[in-house]
């Protein structure tokens, strides 16, 4: 994998992970162009009852499944 400068990756895309299309908007079709950096909410942006869909979601996707870190 090659280094990307902090410099170049520009503003994080802050998401929900409750967002259906969630996989969709980071790896598919509905793609943001140019995107580098995406921060994953599973926290302040969810209400308590919301959070089994998002982890449902959020562990769909094969890169966050990877790259996993709970403290």
């Amino acid at each position: 994998m090659s280094r990307v400068s902090a410099l170049a990756l520009g503003a994080t895309l802050y998401m929900p992970c409750t967002r259906a299309d969630l996989a969709d908007a980071l790896h598919g079709a509905k793609r943001v162009p140019g995107l580098r950096s995406a921060r994953l909410c599973l926290d302040n942006a969810l209400l308590e009852r919301d959070l089994p869909v998002a982890l449902t979601w959020a562990f769909g996707i094969p890169s966050f499944r990877a790259n996993a870190k709970f403290w």
